[in-house]
């Protein structure tokens, strides 16, 4: 009984193992040699970096395509990457877009904080020297602190090196390897591979980031595992280049200000109204030279911005598009066939939201309702409640009122009129504070009232017709400004050095922009996704976990661009 029924489980055993292999033969018969087919895994010898000063180096030249297809590439690229194990950053965006919105971004996204952060040490540092009589109170002093920023914004990643170890990111173009042709088609493939090894997900985005197929298959490769969401960091590129502009113009404004502030404390003993007066008359010329510029920029920026969030709420994987459709699967010199990157994006796709039993496209419509119910509600709260990021634009634009800490810190060394002592003396003190309190609250006045006015005005304004309206809105927007200026500089002058009567204007005016901050609507209330953007959603997905921190048409990939 026993070998009977042994010699019969031995004879089912190998009428499986024959039938699957007869299908594994099949298979193999039936799929073209040339077939590809996207990978998660990766050849170790496949992980190559570079430093993120290597991205940066050269204004960003690495983020030029040198074709529209990008058939044609240095190979030497290759060479600047090195062999790693992993990615601090994925760095995502659309070659499509400037290489410049591309710098300014990143050098607001690694080096705004440190700029700021710099330049308010050294500030202090001089505040402390001119305070002992080590440096005169000059205006060169000044000019250099300004340019400290500058500087340390531009070069830091630089100067980081020197110290410390870059961050290793990966950037397509240069971490693919472009000599070998079948090193290239395994990075290009494995492309999923180089995003799980990734940390983070740094988006530069375009308005055009969600039309091309290899943007959409980065951000649903780093959404597919909800358990494990690593962080995804956007930064429209349109929003670097305003807190560009606001801060470049507010560094000028505050120079010349401060400047023109201590030449009148110096030469005019008791300041009274007309004096006020002649300090906004001649700082009135430096507002009309340095805002209608930065309005006329901001203004056809805004109104990119505005499609923003119906192209968020719109949003469908099925409309992106690639180079390979784009010209009808034909190389565009030789006229040679190349295979269909949208075929094995939403082959991919399949695999990981598809359900056997489901719908033709329901993997599609699955991966749409992520990005609309996951990803861009958090894009929108991230913005902030006034298009732009909080922490940078206290790095950008605030931090340009950090210069003249080091005149404030000298006139405290020098102390108070003789005649005050005690309580009086505390006083005057807080006055000193106040005032120079009170240029760092301008200074974000100028974002929050100068973006009001570009948001509102920027629906209405044709295109024909923004050098006017560039010109002619730079009045009401520095309007509150100069309000709430005179107002706080009319109380500090027509009181007496121990009153805190200025303490009345300088809280109201700290107080009503917080106020505006916190219930302001801001960009996520001009659009409903899915559904209502609560303070804490609860979308079908589990939500990215985002920091935020949108040009002209063109066929080029993020990625297959690469693809022969």
């Amino acid at each position: 009984m026993f070998i009977p029924a042994f010699a019969s489980s031995v004879g089912y055993t190998l009428l499986w193992l024959y039938t699957g292999l007869q299908q594994v033969c099949a298979d193999m018969a039936a799929t073209p040699q040339g077939t590809r087919e996207l990978q998660t895994e990766l050849d170790p010898e496949l992980l190559r970096g570079v430093p993120l000063p290597v991205c940066l180096s050269g204004w960003a030249k690495h983020f030029v395509p040198l074709d529209p297809g990008m058939f044609n590439v240095d190979h030497g690229d290759y060479a600047l990457s090195r062999a790693t194990d992993s990615y601090d950053e994925f760095l995502s965006h659309d070659w499509a877009t400037p290489r410049l919105l591309k710098l300014v971004s990143m050098l607001i996204i690694y080096n705004s904080s440190a700029a700021a952060g710099f330049c308010l040490l050294a500030s202090v540092l001089c505040g402390v020297l001119q305070a002992s009589g080590v440096l005169p109170v000059e205006w060169w002093t000044l000019l250099l602190l300004h340019a400290s920023f500058w500087i340390v914004l531009l070069f830091w990643q630089r100067l980081r090196g020197i110290f410390l170890k870059p961050a290793t990111i990966f950037l397509d173009r240069l971490c693919i390897a472009q000599h070998d042709e079948e090193l290239k088609q395994k990075g290009i493939l494995g492309l999923a591979g180089f995003l799980d090894r990734s940390r983070q997900l740094t988006i530069l985005w375009s308005h055009r980031y969600f039309s091309r197929i290899w943007c959409t298959y980065e951000v649903a490769t780093f959404l597919r595992d909800t358990k494990n969401q690593k962080p995804i960091l956007v930064m429209p590129v349109k929003i670097a280049l305003i807190l560009f502009l606001f801060g470049l113009s507010e560094h000028v404004i505050m120079y010349w200000y401060v400047q023109a502030s201590s030449i009148m404390a110096r030469d005019v003993p008791d300041i009274d109204l007309g004096n006020l007066w002649t300090l906004f008359l001649t700082f009135a010329p430096i507002l009309a030279l340095t805002v209608p510029g930065v309005f006329y920029i901001a203004l056809g920026v805004m109104q990119e911005l505005q499609e923003l969030p119906q192209q968020l709420a719109n949003f469908s994987v099925q409309s992106a598009q690639c180079f390979c459709c784009s010209n009808d699967h034909k190389h565009p010199q030789t006229g040679e066939a190349i295979p269909c990157d949208r075929e094995l994006i939403f082959g991919m796709l399949k695999r990981w939201y598809g359900n056997p039993h489901g719908k033709a496209d329901e993997h599609l419509q699955l991966f749409d309702r992520q990005v609309k119910e996951g990803l861009a509600p958090t894009v929108m709260r991230s913005l902030g409640r006034g298009w732009l990021p909080l922490r940078y634009i206290l790095a950008m634009v605030c931090v340009s009122a950090v210069p003249s800490l080091s005149r404030t810190i000298a006139v405290l060394a020098v102390g108070p009129p003789q005649a005050l002592a005690g309580y009086s003396s505390l006083v005057w003190r807080l006055r000193v504070c106040m005032d120079y309190g009170m240029a760092c609250v301008l200074t974000f006045s100028w974002v929050q009232v100068g973006l009001y006015v570009l948001h509102y005005a920027g629906s209405r304004v044709k295109q024909q017709n923004r050098w006017f309206y560039a010109v002619v809105l730079w009045v009401p927007a520095c309007l509150p400004l100069s309000v709430e200026w005179f107002s706080f500089q009319l109380s500090m002058i027509h009181t007496a050095d121990d009153s805190l009567i200025p303490l009345i204007p300088f809280l109201t005016w700290t107080g009503l922009h917080i106020l505006l901050l916190r219930f302001s609507d801001g960009p996520a209330g001009h659009v409903q996704f899915a559904g209502a953007v609560p303070d804490k959603p609860e979308p079908l997905f589990q939500e990215a976990t985002l920091e935020v921190v949108v040009d002209e048409q063109s066929t080029s990939d993020s990625i297959s661009v690469f693809s022969t």
